[in-house]
């Protein structure tokens, strides 16, 4: 008879665990603990009011998304950003979502895309921008020309690399400094994505991650 894994068998740990990772995923991504800060599992088990045993599989999981190392003898620490993992994240994130674009303008709807719209033009005359609501914003937008590509391949890619795109996605916004840029160059985005030219706009894809990748560059 086969055995449930002790995961299955004890759901209220499964739960803990994947809470104990969102709230360290945000702290990482955030920058409260940053990058080369180590993470002690009694302090953040204290922080979040858990035990270690979630903070440990929460750990686990961070480490195998490439997030944090453990170093024998020192403890664990969050990886720090290298200009390699940069120019290599936006290289793939290029070709993945230029790869994307192709089948993605066949499926996404003017609904959806006039929704995304109003949404940056909301942030564009907000005077009291949230950084957090940005980087979502953009996030969603990426995600979307991967999903509606409707190749699963691409999807399990991209899923594997989206925490160390949330990371890029929040450090390109902080060392942006002003808003305008990163929302017009969206806006332009969308309305390419409307039109439905997928050279265009794996041109403006390209240019917008490019210098995404130079901004985080300038502020390491």
């Amino acid at each position: 008879m086969f055995k449930l894994s002790q995961e299955i068998n004890n759901p209220q740990k499964k739960t803990l665990t994947k809470v104990a990772y969102q709230k360290i995923l945000d702290m990482i991504i955030d920058d409260e603990i940053p990058s080369g800060g180590i993470l002690s599992e009694n302090v953040l088990a204290d922080l979040l009011g858990m035990s270690r045993t979630p903070i440990r599989e929460a750990l686990r999981m961070l480490q195998k998304d490439d997030l944090i190392e453990v170093i024998q003898g020192s403890g664990t620490f969050v990886k720090s950003v290298t200009e390699k993992e940069l120019s290599d994240l936006f290289s793939v994130r290029i070709s993945l979502e230029c790869l994307a674009v192709e089948k993605a303008i066949h499926y996404i709807d003017d609904q959806q895309i006039n929704k995304m719209i109003a949404e940056w033009e909301a942030l564009k005359h907000n005077t009291n921008i949230n950084w957090k609501q940005v980087v979502s914003s953009d996030n969603e937008l990426h995600r979307m020309i991967i999903y509606k590509s409707h190749n699963n391949i691409l999807k399990h890619i991209y899923n594997l690399l989206n925490s160390k795109i949330l990371r890029y996605q929040r450090l390109a916004a902080k060392s942006l400094g002003n808003s305008e840029v990163t929302i017009l160059q969206h806006l332009e985005l969308l309305r390419l994505l409307k039109a439905k030219d997928s050279n265009l706009i794996c041109a403006s894809l390209e240019n917008h991650l490019i210098q995404s990748k130079e901004y985080i560059m300038k502020n390491m």
